[in-house]
Formats: structure tokens, sequence, C-alpha cells
């Protein structure tokens, strides 16, 4: 990591850290993610999506009762970690922890995983555990 990385999360929340994952790991969290999704009827999954634009902005659902045209709007997809182990260990990786833990002066815990169609555009934030 670099102190260009450590500047740009302290100054603005997030940092890029370009090819840090394999091509071969980002594609498979992808393909699971697209699973989940044309999936979720036949899932049995507490997994929930927070929609974010349309009517239904602002609500949560479980994701197996998200229709085709909730999908179509901006969405959060919550805690892929807890069903998928490709997720969970992505989210664990020793390495990424290990800068992690270089950003935030502190041993990082994961408590909650987020996937979106569409960033959320969120100002920096800190969500309570």
């Amino acid at each position: 990591m670099t102190r260009i990385d450590i500047n740009s999360f302290n100054n603005y929340g997030y940092t890029i850290l370009k090819s840090f994952f394999s091509n071969d790991e980002i594609d498979s969290l992808n393909m699971t993610i697209s699973d989940q999704l044309k999936n979720r009827c036949l899932i049995n999954s507490k997994m929930t999506v927070d929609i974010l634009t349309g009517e239904l902005a602002g609500k949560r659902l479980l994701l197996k009762d998200t229709s085709d045209t909730l999908l179509q709007e901006n969405y959060k997809l919550n805690d892929l970690h807890l069903e998928s182990e490709i997720c969970r260990n992505i989210c664990l990786d020793t390495k990424l922890c290990d800068q992690l833990k270089l950003l935030l002066n502190d041993n990082p815990v994961a408590i909650n995983s987020l996937a979106f169609n569409k960033g959320s555009q969120q100002p920096y934030h800190f969500d309570t555990y």
C-alpha cells in the first residue's frame, strides 16, 4: 500500500487497490452474484435487497421476493458473505485484512457485505454495528 492509497482513504473514504484480486477471483464473485440474482426464487435465503431508486426507494425486501422489474432499479444486495463461500473468502482474505489494518490502524472485522449494480453515491459514513 502506498502513501497515495492511505491519503485517498483518509481524504475521500476509499482507496482503489488495483489488481489486488485476480481476474479469476473477481469473475467467480461476479458469477456468484449473477447466479444468486437469477435463481433468487429457488434459493431459500434470508439475503435482502435495499431498493435505492424508483417507487420502492428506501424499502428492504428479501431477495427471493424481488421482481425482475425492481432489479432494474439501483439496489444494494446485502450480506452475500453469509451465503457465498467465495464472497466470504474475499472478505476475509489475509492480504486484504493486512491492508485494511494499515488503513484502519486496527484489526478489521467483517460485519456485512454489499454488492451494487450501481454505486449508491452515499457520502463517507460509518454504519453502526
